[in-house]
């Protein structure tokens, strides 16, 4: 007799646990759809992302490019490059790209060499290295949507000296 009473609340309890997980998934699809849309500024930004291919050694590189609605080839927009900091990636400023593709540029947030989902390069201290910001200032060279005229490079702390060193 103990057994079935056992079995009716082992029953029970399994049937909460698997209401309470669908309703965890449901808001974790509800989290995601809003970081999405606020991303992309409710699809007005096109955010992809980008690998290319650093010259010297051939290190595959990372980059978030946001492409604002009015970049095209018919009317070129201004880029800006910004590169994070040392121990971070480019996810750390993506509100920033985001911000700034709203008021027109075409933004790369671009990982440093051995940081983020980028790979290969040197990064001995006491050293400034380019880390790849050269090559994503080639890289933007290269889109037709973008103002060859009026590329802006930044970034901060190792990132901000190597944007400096590059140019």
């Amino acid at each position: 007799m103990d057994t079935s009473i056992e079995t009716k609340a082992g029953a029970g309890t399994t049937k909460k646990q698997w209401i309470a997980l669908l309703v965890l998934l449901a808001i974790f699809i509800v989290c995601i759809l809003g970081a999405r849309t606020v991303d992309t500024l409710n699809g007005t930004v096109d955010v992809q992302d980008i690998y290319y291919t650093h010259s010297d050694g051939g290190n595959l590189l990372h980059g978030r490019l946001y492409i604002p609605a009015n970049a095209t080839k018919e009317t070129p927009a201004p880029a800006l490059i910004f590169f994070h900091g040392n121990d971070g990636d480019c996810d750390k400023y993506s509100m920033f790209g985001v911000e700034m593709a709203r008021r027109g540029f075409v933004v790369l947030l671009g990982d440093l060499q051995n940081q983020g989902q980028s790979i290969g390069g040197s990064n001995e201290p006491g050293t400034v290295a380019l880390n790849g910001v050269d090559i994503a200032g080639v890289y933007m060279r290269t889109l037709n949507f973008v103002d060859k005229e009026n590329i802006l490079i930044g970034g901060h702390s190792s990132g901000g000296r190597s944007a400096i060193a590059a140019y």
